[in-house]
């Protein structure tokens, strides 16, 4: 997917940039992935014949069911199924997706559906930590850590047109030591989110990543990741 940098120029002289899913790319998304899925959807009847004759294969039932009915049956089911995942893949991906739009007064940051924004001279900091945008304020405090789908220049150039101070590396990395369990300076219950963290991040479990890093930040602590190990730095 690609960045959209567009709109009505502001007091720097350029307009709004927006990083993340492009119109193309939401096009793309809503007709590529149901068609895609509505492909697999149309070879379900023959799969299920072939696969409901394996003694050892899971979904034994439904997939019995399938290959019982008649041909044009089992394609109006293949195809109904096959475009109702597709869109829910599309709009999953779209929801999950970090859209950024950067202008002279302020940044705004939207996930979730949950919109944010923050005044520009409350930036301290604007920088990339591998493939994440990381928006540090004026507290010390991450306004944002997360993937924004657009080129690393594209997202220099954004932040950088509109006169936000861009770091080439992170001003606070001295000042992360790495996370082990019963870190002595942190307290028995941040010590706890910290594991069950770990444990989220080994399963991959993004969501429950990102809400328990949500809360270590209101207990007071910043954290980054490398793969699956923590690192961690005091507010203030």
């Amino acid at each position: 997917m690609s960045s959209e940098v567009g709109g009505t120029n502001d007091t720097t002289g350029h307009g709004p940039a927006k990083l993340g899913p492009s119109t193309g790319d939401l096009v793309s998304l809503f007709v590529f992935a149901p068609i895609v899925c509505i492909a697999v959807g149309l070879a379900l009847p023959w799969v299920a014949r072939w696969v409901a004759d394996l003694p050892w294969a899971p979904f034994q039932g439904p997939l019995k069911l399938i290959a019982s009915m008649e041909v044009r049956w089992g394609l109006a089911l293949g195809i109904v199924a096959g475009l109702g995942i597709g869109l829910a893949l599309a709009i999953a991906t779209i929801r999950d997706a970090l859209r950024v739009t950067v202008t002279a007064s302020e940044v705004t940051v939207e996930k979730d559906g949950k919109l944010r924004r923050l005044a520009r001279p409350e930036v301290s900091a604007v920088f990339l930590d591998d493939k994440r945008l990381v928006i540090v304020d004026r507290t010390a405090r991450e306004f944002v850590r997360d993937e924004v789908d657009a080129k690393p220049h594209r997202i220099e150039q954004a932040f950088r047109q509109h006169e936000y101070p861009w770091r080439e590396e992170d001003p606070f990395a001295d000042a992360f030591q790495r996370w082990v369990p019963g870190t002595p300076e942190l307290s028995e219950p941040v010590n706890a989110v910290f594991a069950a963290r770990e444990k989220s991040l080994r399963e991959k479990d993004t969501e429950d990543a990102d809400d328990l890093r949500a809360e270590l930040l209101k207990k007071g602590y910043v954290v980054r990741d490398q793969k699956a190990r923590q690192y961690w730095r005091p507010l203030g």
